[in-house]
Order: structure tokens, then C-alpha cells, then sequence
């Protein structure tokens, strides 16, 4: 009796189908990718308005922390309206979070003892006024103010 020692076809037929399923998946992936960046960056230039942003500022009176609280005193110093703030939050480990937390300053009021809730010893916090501009949020990230060495309360 003679031994069959032919390998099937079936074998390479299979990884070719493996690899195709790969490239495949990788070029959904791809083209996904590719859409989710171009959306975010469109939602970017919306939300970013620099000679809008020129009318706005405003003054971090004063800052300090409790172990979970972060209190400040703000004041709009510009004719126009900040509706939200945006805060980036630095842990002494420089760990991030951030936070939006609605605030409605009208110009030249003051807000005092605005809270805002945290977890441990923040090193610095970056805060960004967010504007209205025909219903449209704008970020107005050059008017951020930087506040470092934040003292406990």
C-alpha cells in the first residue's frame, strides 16, 4: 500500500482568507479613524472664535483647596458674557482632569466662592472661559488663565 503524502490546498486557501480578513479589518479601521478626526477637528474650528474671543477676559481674585473642594472668586472684567468655564485640574503627581461647570457671568460681576469639586492636592489648574455666539459655545483658549501653587483654605 502507498502512502498519501499530498497536503490540501484547504490549508493555504485558509490563511490567505486570514489575511485578507485582516487587511480588511485594518482598512475599516482606517477610514473610521480618519472620519472621527476629521469630525473632531470641524467641531474645533466651530467652537474656537479668536476676534470673538478678543471681548472676553476675566480675573482669578482669588484660589485655594480643601482636600476635595476648590474654591475661587472670578470676575468678568470684559463686555461680554462668559457662560461656562472650562478647568484643567493638575494633581501634585501631574495626573489631569477636566471639568465644565456652567456660570453665567454677566460683565463686570464677580462670583465668589464658586466650588468646584476635586480629588487630592491640585498643583495648578489652567481655567478657560466658554462664550455664546449665536447659540454656538466658544472656546476662547487664548483668554485661559493659569493659576500655580494653588494654598489650602
Amino acid at each position: 500500500m502507498k502512502k498519501i503524502t499530498k497536503k490540501g490546498i484547504s490549508v493555504y486557501v485558509s490563511w490567505v482568507m486570514i489575511i485578507a480578513l485582516v487587511i480588511l479589518l485594518g482598512v475599516l479601521m482606517y477610514n473610521w479613524t480618519l472620519s472621527q478626526v476629521k469630525k473632531s477637528s470641524e467641531d474645533l474650528e466651530k467652537r474656537t472664535d479668536e476676534s470673538f474671543c478678543v471681548g472676553v477676559s476675566f480675573n482669578v481674585d482669588e484660589i485655594c483647596q480643601n482636600s476635595q473642594i476648590l474654591y475661587i472668586n472670578i470676575t468678568n472684567t470684559q463686555n461680554i458674557k462668559i457662560e461656562k468655564l472650562h478647568f484643567r485640574l493638575i494633581d501634585l503627581y501631574g495626573n489631569s482632569e477636566s471639568k465644565e461647570k456652567e456660570i453665567s457671568l454677566y460683565p463686570d460681576e464677580t462670583e465668589i466662592d464658586f466650588d468646584i469639586l476635586k480629588q487630592g492636592t491640585l498643583s495648578n489648574v489652567k481655567i478657560t472661559p466658554i462664550v455664546k455666539k449665536e447659540g454656538q459655545e466658544i472656546f476662547c483658549q487664548e483668554q485661559s488663565v493659569e493659576k500655580e501653587d494653588i494654598a489650602q483654605c
